[in-house]
């Protein structure tokens, strides 16, 4: 594997050990740059719009702690949105899969059908997770217009792999009855977390 590869993806931020990142785990998280959707609730807004990305030095310096790091017994690569990153995001899991038999998650908001196929054909994650916002045919107040079919098929995906997975959704202040409605009918198991202003 060329190192080099892994270190051309663009990270915001690292947070070397978490216990609510990875089901069960305690975890190394990565969070990537940038984001294809607006949401209101974003956590991690103000990193993301800090314009600071890791150098290639900061960005080994933290693959190394995290393979290493005993604390942690699993890796998850956050954003933003992850897929964002296209082949680049493919290099960095397969290194660090190469490089340790930590469990690795991939968070996801599920509009990259492609690389998400691609990324579980290949086995480069162990654990999946995608957010869902509400109604796929309503995402426009999210800033996606994209064909809300790829959300249904990356669904379909993520069930059929056999890989862990998980379906999340925050619950904001633009949800309505209708998503309501639509996640309790699609997605009855679902993890509900509600939105908590810092204000």
């Amino acid at each position: 594997m060329d190192e080099a590869k892994c270190l051309e993806i663009s990270i915001y931020g690292y947070q070397p050990s978490s216990f609510c990142d990875y089901p069960h785990k305690s975890a190394s998280v990565f969070f990537t740059a940038g984001c294809n959707m607006n949401c209101s609730y974003c956590h991690n807004v103000n990193i993301m719009n800090s314009g600071r990305v890791l150098t290639y030095e900061e960005v080994y310096s933290c693959i190394r702690h995290a393979v290493t790091n005993k604390l942690s017994d699993a890796i998850v690569v956050s954003g933003g949105e992850p897929t964002l990153q296209g082949d680049k995001l493919k290099h960095f899991l397969r290194f660090i899969k190469e490089a340790c038999n930590k469990s690795v998650k991939l968070d996801t908001n599920g509009t990259n059908y492609g690389l998400l196929k691609e990324i579980l054909e290949e086995k480069l994650v162990d654990f999946v997770a995608m957010d869902v916002k509400g109604r796929f045919d309503d995402y426009e107040k999210f800033c996606y217009n994209s064909n809300p079919d790829h959300l249904y098929k990356t669904v379909d995906l993520i069930l059929k792999s056999g890989v862990k997975h998980e379906f999340r959704c925050t619950v904001g202040h633009e949800f309505d009855k209708k998503d309501f409605h639509f996640i309790n009918s699609y997605f009855p198991d679902i993890k509900l977390q509600q939105y908590r202003s810092a204000s």
